[in-house]
């Protein structure tokens, strides 16, 4: 949709709070939200979808370790 937009926010000196994000990169990323695949109602982008619960996990397990 909007990647790069609104997040990764940017390192900033004495900021360590920032929210921390999962993706799945895709080609088609900056789309606006004009998905180029076809999806069912009510289920979600494939960018959104494909995001896995092993790289969630990945993400906190890395940030309670950091």
């Amino acid at each position: 949709g909007h990647f790069g937009r609104f997040v990764p926010y940017p390192d900033l000196p004495g900021q360590t709070n920032n929210p921390k994000e999962v993706f799945h990169k895709m080609p088609c990323y900056g789309c606006n939200w004009e998905c180029i695949y076809t999806i069912k109602e009510g289920d979600p982008a494939p960018c959104i979808a494909n995001v896995s619960v092993d790289a969630v996990w990945g993400k906190v397990i890395s940030l309670l370790n950091s």
